[in-house]
């Protein structure tokens, strides 16, 4: 994809709040993949941040993703934007970061489900809000109506039978759905593509 929209015209990057080191990314974005650039861990001043594991959260993230889209919109260039998000990848660790079970239940209540699960749906709530909040500021910065936003997962949680329920009663899947968010969708047709 990096190379196409290259070749378009479009300045692209990858960015993520990891290492560039892990999987090599910060040659294999570059080199292989097309990307103008690569932004990893070690290009950020990580004192400003809070951390997740130890990587940078996703809401400041997406946030610096689209502040790069915006200093290139005032430049004049189109933008390939391909952010990593990291919040919800193992391990899933009771960060405080997280918003705990009544949060996301939005009551008290007794759920038979053991905690790493829990921890996993707590990264999920976060990284959805992570993603709500990235929306809200593309319109805030003034590029929802140029902009389409595809998300899509690379694999599962990694979770076992016995990591999900104590009654093993669960699912297994490996599909992961892609959304696109397009400026000028009616309702009715943002939905999830498989």
């Amino acid at each position: 994809l990096a190379t196409h929209f290259k070749e378009k015209g479009y300045y692209t990057f990858s960015i993520h709040g990891n290492t560039k080191t892990f999987y090599n990314r910060g040659t294999i974005h570059e080199a292989i993949y097309g990307f103008d650039k690569h932004i990893g861990l070690e290009d950020f001043d990580t004192s400003k941040y809070d951390l997740i594991h130890s990587w940078i959260n996703d809401e400041d993230l997406l946030k610096d993703t689209i502040d790069i889209m915006k200093e290139k919109s005032l430049e004049g260039k189109k933008t390939f934007a391909f952010p990593i998000t990291v919040s919800c990848h193992t391990p899933f660790s009771n960060d405080p970061k997280m918003p705990t079970l009544e949060e996301m239940l939005g009551f008290e209540g007794k759920v038979l489900m053991q905690g790493l699960l829990i921890n996993y749906l707590r990264h999920i709530v976060y990284l959805d809000y992570c993603i709500g909040s990235a929306l809200d500021y593309l319109e805030e910065v003034g590029l929802a109506d140029d902009t389409i936003v595809m998300l899509y997962g690379d694999h599962s949680s990694s979770m076992s039978y016995d990591d999900f329920f104590t009654n093993r009663n669960t699912f297994t899947n490996e599909l992961n759905p892609i959304k696109f968010l397009t400026p000028g969708l009616e309702e009715y047709e943002k939905k999830l593509l498989y």
